[in-house]
């Protein structure tokens, strides 16, 4: 009895040993194998977020993730966009204080704002990360010389390059009064820190275009508080060139915080990736062929752990009497840029996306010669030029499989 007592007490070790090995290759069985994406429209523009792989990965641990990540974005936007009312941009854009022109017989206040000088504008005090996006996107209008400039939003908001937009040309004479309030110099920022010492900004001229000594113009690594003012009142903040590179960026770290190990983030061409694909090879990013509608690539490029920006004048535009109005506004001119280039894409490693978004529209208003020039010269950036010929160039590193 006792041996076949022993018997009993075997089998059903061995059945308890049975059932959790069947158990055990069921988990592993419905193991996420398979990528969870989560699609959205944010910043103007068609996002995309793609999980690849994470510890426990599964399609509801995947899509909390992901909808931490949306919230993200439109959180952001709710700061950087210039036409959220409540955004600290448009606050800023906005924030007018009228007084009644004192030349005027009947004491009143002009209907037209750039051309009423007896306005001013009302300090804003800004989110820890406008003053972030607004640091980085001095930076690069000192690198560029005012090529680029982010109060160009008076001038931007009398075009609309939607596909359903009214695509009637500006007003020469709008457009001359708007011309007049860009320079980024009318950027005012003030920062106290916690002792109550005052910080002015300075926007100098000292920003090195190697990339290595770049002046800071606002202290963002304090808990200071800071407040923008603009001391033109027609002067209109757009950053529409580096938010969603800066929003990339943000993602990207919100990701790796939750341990996500393998991810490509694309905000409308703003791609950044984590790691690689789970099998361990690199992530292949198609360049667009220009005016192909998404349906045609010119190159490809393998990166992981890093980002790749495209701008290209073929992204928004519309065609009048035969010209092609694109998106790409000179801030001397008004009008659409007039260069040899039809697109750039620039490359980096992590957490540069904002630059490589604001670099790639430095590079269309440079041409093509100055912006070679300029990419050799920044440590960590490369970057493929597709000129009007369709002829394609680029940087000493920059490698891609030509389609």
């Amino acid at each position: 009895m006792k041996n076949r007592s022993n018997i009993y007490t075997f089998c059903s070790l061995a059945m308890i040993l049975i059932f959790m090995g069947i158990v055990i290759i069921r988990q592993k069985g419905i193991m996420k194998t398979q990528p969870v994406t989560m699609d959205f429209f944010a910043m103007d523009t068609v996002c995309s977020i793609t999980i690849y792989d994470m510890p426990d990965f599964s399609d509801n641990r995947a899509n909390e993730v992901l909808n931490e990540a949306r919230s993200e974005c439109e959180r952001l936007e709710d700061l950087l966009s210039a036409t959220k009312e409540t955004s600290d941009i448009y606050r800023i854009n906005h924030s007018i204080s009228y007084e009644a022109d004192p030349s005027s017989s009947d004491n009143t206040v002009s209907d037209d704002p750039l051309s009423d000088h007896s306005m001013s504008y009302i300090p804003i005090n800004c989110s820890p990360e406008t003053m972030e996006v607004m640091d980085k996107a001095l930076e690069y209008c000192e690198l560029s010389e005012g090529r680029f400039d982010v109060t160009i939003g008076a001038v931007s908001s009398l075009w609309d390059f939607h596909e359903d937009g009214d695509h009637t040309l500006p007003d020469k004479k709008k457009l001359s009064e708007a011309l007049e309030t860009v320079d980024y110099h009318n950027i005012m920022i003030n920062c106290q820190s916690d002792t109550g010492t005052d910080t002015d900004t300075d926007i100098g001229t000292n920003a090195s275009d190697t990339g290595t000594d770049k002046k800071k113009y606002i202290d963002t690594d304090t808990d200071s508080s800071c407040i923008i003012t603009l001391n033109d009142p027609g002067s209109h903040i757009d950053l529409g060139a580096i938010a969603k590179g800066y929003c990339a960026d943000k993602i990207t770290s919100l990701l790796k915080e939750k341990d996500v190990t393998s991810a490509m983030i694309n905000l409308g061409g703003n791609i950044c990736v984590i790691g690689s694909k789970p099998d361990g090879s690199p992530f292949t990013i198609g360049i667009e062929k220009p005016y192909s509608n998404r349906q045609d690539i010119s190159a490809r490029t393998d990166i992981s752990n890093g980002t790749i920006v495209t701008c290209g004048i073929y992204e928004r535009f519309f065609e009048k009497d035969g010209i092609k109005y694109h998106h790409i506004l000179d801030p001397d001119t008004g009008y659409p840029v007039d260069t040899d280039l039809l697109s750039v894409s620039v490359r980096s490693g992590p957490g540069h996306s904002a630059d490589c978004d604001a670099l790639s529209t430095v590079c269309l208003l440079l041409g093509y010669e100055k912006a070679s020039e300029l990419i050799e010269k920044k440590d960590g950036f490369d970057a493929l030029f597709i000129l009007k010929d369709n002829s394609i160039k680029t940087t000493s590193h920059f490698f891609p499989d030509q389609k």
